[in-house]
């Protein structure tokens, strides 16, 4: 049985590991955490709150890179077998369309670090392994993680110029913790949003924890109906299809990194992300 740490950004994304999940607790030691089984995987399940900041430091607190580790008080626990980091993401080209599955070959970043991080090759393979197997298709693409969600044309268009197909708010940030002690890690995420969506101004409405103030988050919605409306549609379809991914993987087979290589790519030309 292999030991897995799964790191997701909200309530709404976490919730799909949660039913998955048997044999559940909610450690009041480690907060936004909840241990269980899913198939033969153990599973640590720690929610971060959106954007890099809150991803760093969840990982850095869940894999022992901030003084004294999370989960101390529960006992000894040992590096995990894997990180996997999961949710929604943003398209930034034409060939990834809402609802697709997207496995990360690598992940980048527009904050600080230049190298890319490789996902563990053994991994994306088994996990693309379970899908098919069951009839669910993915695809294979770089990761780009941004401090804010890209609402415009002109952001889409330079973080893709970067390297990134798809985009998130957290993956480089806890691949990087789990590069740095040496724990192989994967990404699968689900495509809430295509190149060309128009979406209301979601960032307005996020705090510094990570969450969406509700009051803030209502108006940006109400001001733009027909965009929420169709990333309301949109999300739930990703989210749907996300579930289904993450079942075939998790339940079919542990998951480790027995075959997992983790050097760091060459720099890429990221400059700062646009105003």
């Amino acid at each position: 049985m292999s030991l897995v740490f799964i790191f997701a950004a909200t309530t709404m994304e976490s919730g799909i590991i949660e039913r998955l999940m048997r044999a559940k607790t909610h450690p009041p030691e480690a907060k936004n955490t909840t241990i269980g089984r899913v198939g033969e995987n153990r599973v640590v399940l720690v929610k971060t709150g959106m954007g890099p900041l809150n991803a760093k430091a969840a990982a850095q607190r869940a894999l022992g890179l901030a003084g004294s580790r999370q989960l101390a008080a529960l006992g000894s626990f040992p590096n995990p077998d894997a990180v996997l980091i999961t949710g929604l993401a943003g398209s930034l080209v034409a060939w990834i369309e809402k609802g697709d599955i997207v496995i990360y070959q690598n992940c980048l970043s527009t904050t600080g670090s230049h190298q890319s991080i490789k996902c563990s090759p053994g991994i994306v393979e088994s996990m693309t392994r379970s899908l098919e197997t069951l009839g669910l298709k993915s695809k294979i693409a770089s990761g780009i993680s941004s401090p804010r969600i890209a609402q415009h044309d002109r952001d889409r268009e330079w973080l893709a110029e970067a390297g990134g197909a798809v985009v998130d708010m957290e993956s480089f940030e806890i691949a990087e913790c789990s590069e740095a002690v040496g724990v192989p890690v994967a990404v699968v995420r689900a495509v809430s949003d295509s190149r060309d969506s128009h979406m209301p101004d979601l960032n307005s409405a996020l705090n510094g924890s990570g969450e969406f103030n509700r009051w803030r988050l209502a108006s940006a919605l109400i001001s733009r109906p027909f965009a929420a409306s169709g990333l309301f549609r949109s999300s739930r379809r990703a989210l749907s299809a996300l579930e289904r991914a993450l079942a075939a993987i998790l339940s079919r087979a542990p998951i480790d990194g027995a075959s997992f290589e983790c050097p760091a790519g060459p720099a890429s030309s990221l400059a700062k992300f646009p105003k």
